[in-house]
């Protein structure tokens, strides 16, 4: 029976290109072996991704009070551990957050309260991760460096970091609302610039990648962009929805 529900909720499940073909062959392994741990619940696993995500925000902001230094690589790039250590957490904080929802179809228990937790959950991870990286930027010197250990040095103003940050907080938090609404008014997969885009797994991916690279204001660069650019689009998407149904009521 349980099978059965798992196999319905898969089918209706739409995922990010990043949870699809890279986070879920982890996540799932783990749900199935921790499907007979009682005490290990969905909400909890939900809990413990947002650990994860405080774990790295951590490491971004103090984490060279710890581990001082840089790595330098060919006179090409900059490695910082605590920058690779945070990128790293916020991928495993990602793959742990499919854990919860696969977790909860193995054992046949998805519910629209557990969905609510996890959804409100994420957005607190998706702030202080941003907000993590952005920390050690805004503390430094007035110019940062976006491109550290690159030939071409281009740098921005404290300023335009935080500029860069507040953008990027709201583009996350829309593309997740922007979501939510059209789920509601049964909407989200009518177009295909509706689903995809700047989705949480692509998000924390790109953070990750980043971090390997230290460029972590291009990071938050991106998804400004991006994250913004996919509400633009799925907005762009109803208007044109609707003007199709004003034309057929007109027809």
């Amino acid at each position: 029976m349980n099978s059965d529900i798992q196999a319905n909720a898969e089918k209706h499940l739409v995922e990010g290109p990043i949870s699809r073909h890279l986070n879920r062959r982890i996540s799932r392994p783990i749900a199935r072996r921790i499907k007979d741990v009682t005490w290990l619940t969905p909400n909890r696993v939900s809990v413990i991704a947002l650990l994860f995500a405080m774990l790295a925000a951590s490491s971004y902001s103090f984490g060279s009070l710890l581990i001082p230094g840089v790595w330098h690589v060919f006179g090409l790039f900059i490695i910082s551990p605590t920058l690779v250590i945070g990128g790293m957490l916020v991928q495993l904080s990602s793959i742990i957050d499919g854990v919860d929802g696969d977790l909860a179809r193995i054992r046949g228990v998805s519910s629209d309260e557990g969905a609510i937790f996890d959804a409100v959950l994420d957005r607190y991870a998706d702030i202080v991760i941003l907000a993590g990286i952005a920390y050690p930027l805004l503390k430094g010197v007035a110019d940062i460096e976006v491109l550290p250990g690159f030939p071409l040095n281009l740098m921005v103003s404290q300023d335009m970091v935080f500029i860069t940050l507040v953008a990027a907080v709201i583009g996350s938090l829309m593309v997740s609302y922007s979501r939510a609404r059209l789920e509601v008014a049964e909407l989200f997969s009518i177009h295909g610039l509706v689903r995809f885009g700047a989705t949480r797994d692509v998000r924390l991916f790109l953070i990750f990648v980043c971090s390997l690279l230290s460029y972590t204001f291009i990071a938050l660069l991106m998804i400004a962009i991006m994250g913004n650019l996919t509400v633009l689009l799925r907005l762009l998407s109803i208007l044109r929805t609707e003007k199709s149904k004003e034309d057929i009521q007109l027809a």
